[in-house]
């Protein structure tokens, strides 16, 4: 039995990209997609829900389905993007276990946690349940245009959240995000922020809500993708594996050899340092040794 990946449509929400997509499905997961203004509940072999960045809110009686599917024992992958439309509704199911998005994008003030420009961000990945194997593996993680997450107070005991991926302290989130400015001012809200969560809660009858949520689409652009030599796509697939595996839906899935180009990922820090060294320490180093030998032949 094939577990079955549900994608929520009808509300302007992002395609899956092509090579994620082919991913999902050799890994033995049926993808089908879900209209809850028709289908009115979240089908009974739903082995895990994904709402991939809508674009515009859910209705009322979606929000109702989605967090009736979740309470009962439900499995979801959640991906949002900023956004200036109003999402209460999406919202609210962030918010029914105990986390939220902060307004704005966020930038990073630290250079070793980002690539190229500060809303490209390098977030340090923490292993959990979630992606164990490939936190141990030291793959790197491109989010850019993110939103931070963050926990709200008044969160259930059962619930329990851990972070995934985190921001470093010298990170904030543009509130203005059309100020034409990066620049941090007293109006940003000041970091760090998760970047992306795993969410569990214990329920009666040995059942266990599962949630993961990342607070940028973009992690599944495939050129996003390549720039960390298939990092982004790694984390999603062992997080959705965590969550669809079970004994009922057990599957063999033989991961192909990838063929593509591994590329080198440097974080603005990094690219600053080789930088230095390159054209400054050892252009210089030239010099004074080719100054040194020059001053002892003339003496000579």
């Amino acid at each position: 039995n094939l577990p079955i990946l549900y994608t929520l449509d009808g509300h302007g929400e992002k395609e899956l990209d092509s090579t994620l997509k082919e991913d999902i499905e050799k890994a033995n997961i049926d993808i089908q997609s879900l209209n809850l203004l028709t289908e009115e509940s979240v089908p009974d072999d739903a082995a895990c829900l994904l709402i991939n960045a809508p674009t515009s809110d859910i209705s009322e009686t979606e929000k109702d389905a989605i967090i009736e599917y979740l309470e009962n024992g439900g499995k979801a992958m959640i991906f949002s993007d900023y956004t200036e439309e109003s999402m209460t509704n999406f919202d609210a199911v962030l918010a029914n276990y105990g986390v939220e998005r902060t307004e704005g994008i966020v930038i990073e003030g630290d250079s070793q946690h980002y690539a190229q420009m500060p809303y490209y961000l390098v977030p340090t990945v923490n292993s959990t349940d979630a992606i164990t194997d490939f936190a141990s593996k030291g793959y790197y993680v491109l989010m850019p245009y993110a939103q931070g997450i963050q926990k709200t107070d008044d969160v259930r005991d059962t619930v329990t959240i851990n972070s995934l991926l985190t921001t470093s302290d010298s990170a904030y989130s543009k509130v203005d995000v059309n100020s034409g400015s990066i620049e941090e001012t007293d109006d940003d809200t000041k970091g760090p922020f998760d970047l992306g969560v795993s969410i569990t809660e214990s329920l009666d009858d040995d059942k266990e809500t599962q949630i993961v949520y990342y607070a940028s689409s973009n992690l599944m652009d495939s050129q996003i993708n390549q720039m960390v030599s298939g990092g982004n796509e790694q984390m999603i697939m062992e997080s959705l594996s965590w969550m669809c595996s079970s004994d009922e839906t057990s599957t063999i899935s033989v991961p192909v050899k990838d063929l593509q180009v591994s590329y080198l990922t440097l974080t603005a820090y990094d690219a600053s340092f080789w930088k230095i060294i390159i054209m400054g320490l050892i252009p210089v180093a030239f010099l004074v040794i080719g100054f040194g030998v020059w001053l002892k032949r003339r003496k000579a």
